[in-house]
């Protein structure tokens, strides 16, 4: 997944970047910081890291297809979260 998100974020032209060490973990090292100083400034800032919005569109994920699930083995379960929404 990293090398894609590599490629995503430097370009196709810049694949071979990614045999060469220094230059990933140089990119990396500016997507942690990028994701660290984003989620600590205002969100006007500078914009999430290709990694950061990466990682989170995964877990997003995770957690719409674990619901799908609880709503598969749980069918009520929808209405009660309805009904529990409506009362609070």
């Amino acid at each position: 997944m990293l090398r894609q998100w590599f490629i995503e974020d430097r370009g196709e032209n810049q694949r071979f970047l990614w045999d060469q060490d220094k230059a990933v973990v140089e990119w990396l090292e500016e997507q942690l910081s990028t994701s660290s100083s984003s989620s600590s400034s205002s969100p006007t800032s500078s914009s999430p890291s290709v990694v950061a919005e990466n990682l989170k569109s995964l877990s997003r994920d995770s957690a719409v297809r674990q619901f799908k699930s609880l709503l598969d083995a749980n069918p009520d379960l929808l209405h009660e979260v309805q009904y529990f929404q409506a009362s609070v």
